[in-house]
């Protein structure tokens, strides 16, 4: 027999305190009386029944010392039967899917703590545990411990997560932690069931290995958000893109919607209806020049169809849309300014001044003749005349039908020259040294292209090979795309600046788990399985020693009564 609480058996020192107090007399007080006779009758009667009172009151001494004795028999609460294991590596499932609500609104995690708490309340002063919790990766909360209060401390402190279930990395550390307990160790597993490698894990309940598993819930069903991704347009409008994936892990097709915001302002409303076990992927395009946090939300009626709030929601952040100052230099007409001034969180600005070097949110824009040195930054040369440390620049103007060039680019997309005839261009022969990426291009020379500056090899010079004054419909359609596209790609939007919720593997969002009617499995090593109960087959008798003092004190009060007759 082991004791629960040891440090009551302190309280036994209140025994001879009991003892003691029975050997008290009162001391006679003296008092004048008129006669005598009536009290020597009255004690020749008491001292016949002398043995009597004697034997009762060695019985009430007896009752009273196992009455105290019962009582802090209760207090230490003593325990018999099988004892616990000399360790036990508690392996505590606190992934996403434990957040799930059972019968009662009650969650798998609170369930699973509760478990825990029974198992500390109930174990030996001797044992020890040692917890590891799952989500995300094996975490060691508490090394091997004797000290219940410690343990409920760690179990109280055990959050829930949105993180997947690291359970079979998790079991193996158990297992190492076991084999340092010698034989007399156990691993038990407190979880749902539901993570990835479920056929491993009951492989792993079939060695010869003391291992326990107590699952916790039953099989539910759910609607999740699985996947939710965002993106800018990379071809730097005020476009972006919304990736939704919703999953219906369930036994009957279920209707509902799914709310786009941006913010906490509505954007969009999409309805559903899915199969069992059938998933909605769609990409939804929207725009908006303003960034922060994108969220989709499953709206649904029937809460039985869904038991899980966390993954309801998930959220992606859609960058800002980056401002650009364009500085215009050089002989810019008032067509091409409103181009740019037309680009949504674009500010134009004529200078007379080329500085000398440019923030990371300015595009210099330079019309004619090109100065000998260029500053570092971006950089657009519109009609070149002069080429610089770049290119040569030869002959006369002239029109020519452009094709596309043999590199694909955001300057071009939405772009089609079929028919186009563009005026201005110019024979351009790059410089030894510089490299050219055309575009866009003439059979004589390259119309669109990017040029790589050998004096700043990281800064962008873009260069337009005509003239930007034509009264041709043509090319007044052309010339906006173009320009927009430019300003694109000097704010540098690419699918780098992708921005997505964690997505967690399919296990943690399907509440119908493969281990589901397996409620309670223990493999022991006499291979034989057995139900695991919260105490371990111990049986606690504090109950029956506080019973026993009840009964002794009743006892007592009874011959007290007897003792005044």
């Amino acid at each position: 027999m082991t004791f629960t609480h040891p440090l009551a058996l302190w309280l036994a020192l209140l025994i001879p305190v009991v003892v003691f107090a029975f050997f008290i007399r009162r001391k006679l007080r003296r008092r004048r009386v008129p006669a005598l006779f009536l009290w020597e009758e009255a004690l020749g009667k008491t001292f016949a029944k002398a043995r009597s009172f004697k034997l009762r009151n060695l019985l009430a001494l007896i009752v009273a010392a196992l009455i105290t004795s019962a009582l802090v028999g209760s207090v230490a609460e003593p325990v018999v039967g099988g004892s616990d294991a000399d360790a036990t590596v508690v392996v505590f499932d606190n992934s996403a899917s434990m957040n799930a609500l059972e019968k009662g609104d009650v969650s798998r995690l609170e369930l699973a703590r509760t478990e825990l708490e029974r198992l500390i309340y109930h174990k030996s002063e001797e044992s020890e545990i040692l917890v590891i919790t799952t989500a995300g990766a094996p975490t060691v909360l508490a090394g091997y411990t004797r000290d219940a209060a410690a343990l409920r401390k760690t179990a109280a402190e055990i959050r829930p997560t949105e993180q997947p279930s690291a359970m079979l990395e998790s079991l193996e550390l158990a297992r190492t932690f076991a084999q340092t307990r010698g034989k007399g160790a156990r691993v038990l597993v407190l979880s749902d069931g539901c993570f990835d490698g479920a056929d491993r894990f009951l492989a792993a309940l079939q060695s010869s290995e003391p291992i326990q598993f107590c699952q916790i819930g039953g099989a539910l069903d759910n609607v999740a958000v699985e996947t939710f991704q965002a993106r800018r347009s990379p071809i730097g409008d005020a476009a972006y893109e919304a990736t939704l994936e919703v999953v219906n892990y369930g036994d009957a097709p279920v209707s509902f919607d799914v709310e786009i915001g941006l913010n906490d302002t509505l954007v969009d409303l999409v309805p559903m209806t899915l199969e069992p076990n059938a998933r909605d992927k769609r990409t939804l395009k929207y725009e908006s020049t303003e960034g922060g946090t994108l969220s989709a939300r499953v709206l649904i009626e029937d809460a039985a169809a869904n038991r899980q709030t966390q993954d309801d929601v998930k959220l992606a952040d859609l960058p800002d849309f980056p401002r650009m100052r364009v500085l215009l230099y050089g002989t810019v007409d008032r067509f091409l300014q409103a181009v740019f001034a037309a680009q949504p969180n674009v500010e134009t600005e004529r200078v007379s001044e080329i500085p000398d070097a440019l923030e990371p949110d300015a595009l210099l824009v330079i019309s004619g003749d090109v100065p000998e040195t260029l500053p570092k930054g971006k950089v657009a040369l519109i009609n070149p005349t002069s080429g610089a440390n770049l290119f040569d620049v030869g002959g006369e103007e002239y029109e020519t039908a452009v094709e596309p060039g043999s590199v694909d680019s955001p300057l071009t997309c939405f772009l089609n020259f079929d028919g186009a005839a563009f005026r201005g261009v110019r024979d351009i022969v790059p410089l030894e040294g510089v490299a050219v990426d055309a575009y866009a291009r003439a059979p004589e020379a390259p119309v669109i292209f990017a040029a790589r500056d050998p004096d700043w090899p990281d800064s962008p010079r873009w260069v337009y090979n005509f003239s930007c004054a034509s009264d041709s419909i043509v090319l007044r359609t052309l010339f906006p795309i173009i320009f927009a596209n430019l300003v694109g790609a000097a704010r540098g939007i690419d699918d780098s600046n992708y921005a997505s919720s964690q997505v967690l593997p399919d296990a943690e969002f399907n509440l119908r788990a493969p281990l589901d009617g397996k409620t309670t499995v223990a493999r022991r090593k006499n291979d034989t399985t057995v139900a695991l109960g919260a105490s371990g087959g111990r049986v606690t008798l504090w109950r029956l020693f506080a019973v026993a003092a009840f009964l002794l004190a009743g006892l007592e009060y009874y011959w007290y009564c007897r003792r005044r007759v």
